[in-house]
C-alpha cells in the first residue's frame, strides 16, 4: 500500500486509537525527530492497517496472522514482526512528510482548517460514544485529518500543475486517454431461479440476444442506457442493472474479464461469459469524458506519480535519524491490538 493510501487508512482507522492518558506509563508518542513526534494513536492506526494487509499474505487467510508467516519478496517472515515493522515505517514516513512540509513552508489555509474542523465535528457527532469508550480525544481525530491534508498538499507541491516537478494538465490528459477506458455493461445470469446452471440451448438464446444488443449499440442508433431499458421491458421478471466505470481496465478486473476488452475500440462492444454470467460491454470514447478528467485530475496524477513519490519519501526517510519509543512499541504490539480490537 502506497504512502498516501496509508495516510487515508489512518484517518479511517481511528477506532484503534488511544488517548494520551492511556499511554502515560510509556509515553504518548511512538517515534520522533528533533522537530516533532508522532502520537501512539497514529501508530496503532498503522498497526491496524498492516494487520489487515497481513491477512492476505499468510497461508491461512481464515485465521489470525499472529503466529503465522507472511510472504515478502518470496521469503517467509514472521507476521507479527512484519506488522510491527510496517507500522513503524509508516509513522516514520509520515514524520518525514511533515518535516518536508515545514522545509517547504507548506501550511493549511483558514478554509482548509475550517473544512477539517467541520469534517471532524461531523464524524465526532456520529461516533463520539464509541470513541469515548476507548478514551479517544476529539483532538486526536483532528490531528490525523491535518496530517492527511498536509501530506496531500506536499504531493501537489511537487506534481501539481504548478509544482516543482509539475505534471501539466496536457500530460494528465494524455495519460488519461492512453490508459483509461470508459465502459458500460450489464450481465445476465447463467443460472435459473433454483440456482441450477442453464442448459446449452438456453445459454445460446441469451448469447444470441446479447449479440443483438451489441449490434444495436454499434449501429449508433441508441444509447446503451436506452438499449438496457428495452431489454428490461422484454424481461420484466429478470431485469438487469447497467453499470458504468471509467478505469484502468488492467488494474480493475480479473484477467479473464479484462482480456475480453483488450481490443474493443470506442463505439464497439463485446459479448462474453465470465463465471456464471454472460456480459455485454460497450466501450465509449474516453476523450469525451472531459467532466471525469476535470474532476479526477488529482487522482490521475497520483496514478502517474505515486511510485516516484513513495521512492522519494523512502530516500528522505533513510537520510533522517529517528528516536523510537520502544516501551510504547512493545506495549502496543500487534497481539495487543488484536486482543483489544475484539
Amino acid at each position: 500500500m502506497k504512502l498516501m493510501k496509508k495516510i487515508a487508512v489512518a484517518v479511517l482507522a481511528m477506532l484503534m486509537a488511544v488517548s494520551a492518558t492511556a499511554c502515560s506509563n510509556v509515553g504518548s508518542w511512538i517515534v520522533k525527530t528533533d522537530s516533532r513526534e508522532i502520537p501512539v494513536g497514529v501508530y496503532i492506526a498503522y498497526l491496524q492497517s498492516a494487520y489487515a494487509s497481513a491477512y492476505y499474505m499468510t497461508d491461512d487467510v481464515t485465521a489470525s496472522p499472529i503466529g503465522q508467516t507472511v510472504t515478502v519478496d518470496g521469503e517467509k517472515v514472521d507476521a507479527e514482526t512484519w506488522i510491527k515493522d510496517q507500522a513503524l515505517d509508516s509513522a516514520e514516513k509520515l514524520l518525514t512528510v511533515l518535516d518536508l512540509c515545514d522545509a517547504a513552508k507548506i501550511t493549511l489555509t483558514d478554509e482548509e482548517q475550517s473544512a477539517i474542523n467541520e469534517s471532524v465535528d461531523t464524524v465526532w457527532d456520529s461516533n463520539s460514544s464509541s470513541y469515548e469508550k476507548l478514551g479517544i480525544a476529539k483532538s486526536s481525530l483532528k490531528e490525523l485529518y491535518l496530517f492527511s491534508k498536509l501530506s496531500e498538499k506536499h504531493f501537489d507541491s511537487l506534481y501539481g500543475a504548478n509544482g516543482t516537478s509539475a505534471v501539466s494538465d496536457s500530460e494528465v490528459k494524455d495519460y488519461f486517454t492512453k490508459n483509461y477506458s470508459s465502459i458500460k455493461y450489464f450481465a445476465v445470469s447463467l443460472k435459473d431461479s433454483s440456482g441450477n446452471t442453464l442448459g446449452t440451448e438456453d445459454q445460446q438464446k441469451i448469447e444470441s440476444e446479447l449479440n443483438n444488443v451489441k449490434d444495436s449499440y454499434e449501429k449508433g442508433d441508441k444509447t446503451f442506457s436506452e438499449i438496457v431499458d428495452e431489454y428490461n421491458a422484454k424481461h420484466t421478471s429478470a431485469k438487469v442493472n447497467m453499470a458504468e466505470n471509467i478505469t484502468v481496465l488492467s488494474k480493475s478486473y480479473a484477467e479473464d474479464f479484462y482480456k475480453n476488452l483488450t481490443n474493443v475500440k470506442a463505439g464497439k462492444a463485446a459479448v462474453f461469459t465470465n463465471g456464471n454470467y454472460m456480459y455485454v460491454v460497450a466501450m465509449y470514447d474516453i476523450e469525451k469524458e472531459t467532466d471525469y478528467l476535470e474532476n479526477n485530475a488529482s487522482s490521475i496524477r497520483h496514478a502517474m506519480k505515486d511510485t516516484e513519490y513513495t521512492e522519494l519519501i523512502e530516500t528522505e526517510k533513510n537520510s533522517r535519524t529517528f528516536t523510537v519509543n520502544e516501551a510504547a512499541q512493545n506495549k502496543y504490539s500487534p497481539s495487543w491490538m488484536e486482543k483489544n480490537a475484539g
